[in-house]
């Protein structure tokens, strides 16, 4: 997920064909830095929390109504509510099951809600993004 981050913000995924022939511009790989930018978690159970002791350059925040606010991981991430962590992150990284409750989760009023440039990792199960918005929202 942390590499999936980095090579967003390097723009190296969209470079990847004129890499593999041979063209190797430096310039157009340097994209943005990802230290000191914040990762959005949605969903801060055992994978998020780890992602999140992974994540030591970044700032990280995290969003779920099912960890207690006396919880001891809070010391790993800024609790937010959903629309203001996605308002706010610079990446944002899906870690929730797929319920009825999380179905469509991150919807085309929540990639409203995100900042221009902001990428977004679905690390959870597909159902948990509209598919539809996503496209919509690029």
């Amino acid at each position: 997920m942390l590499a999936s981050v980095m090579i967003l913000h390097r723009d190296a995924y969209g470079a990847s064909a004129e890499v593999a022939v041979g063209d190797w511009s430096r310039e157009r790989l340097i994209g943005r830095e990802t230290a000191g930018k914040l990762l959005g978690l949605v969903g801060f159970g055992s994978i998020a929390r780890e992602t999140a002791r992974r994540a030591a350059a970044l700032a990280v925040a995290a969003h779920d109504p099912f960890v207690a606010p006396d919880d001891p991981a809070w010391a790993l991430a800024r609790p937010l509510g959903l629309n203001e962590l996605l308002m706010q992150a610079d990446a944002v990284s899906l870690h929730v099951p797929l319920t009825e409750a999380t179905r469509h989760l991150i919807g085309p009023d929540q990639i409203a809600l995100m900042k221009p440039g902001a990428v977004l990792v679905n690390a959870a199960r597909g159902g948990v993004l509209d598919e539809a918005a996503l496209v919509h929202g690029l």
